[in-house]
């Protein structure tokens, strides 16, 4: 029982690595969801630019159970580039 625990403690702080598309504007695919940090203090998710062009995150959306997140401003993110929003 305390392994069981245990694993559930570290898979719940660490960050999960997944690979899911980014609802956007008609460029899926260019831009995925690259971590998430969903425990403590300092939650976040970090997305990553696939493609070899800057990509735009304006009207890029971002939803789950509890809610959606849509960037409603320019936001340029480079080739091979990430950002992380906490």
């Amino acid at each position: 029982m305390n392994k069981l625990l245990a694993a559930i403690v570290i898979l719940a702080l660490s960050f999960t690595v997944c690979s899911i598309a980014v609802e956007n504007d008609g460029t899926s695919g260019d831009v995925v969801l690259y971590e998430i940090k969903s425990a403590g203090t300092d939650e976040g998710f970090s997305l990553y630019n696939t493609s070899s062009k800057t990509v735009d995150l304006k009207d890029y959306s971002l939803a789950d159970n509890g809610g959606k997140i849509t960037f409603t401003n320019s936001l340029l993110l480079g080739p091979n580039e990430t950002i992380t929003i906490v």
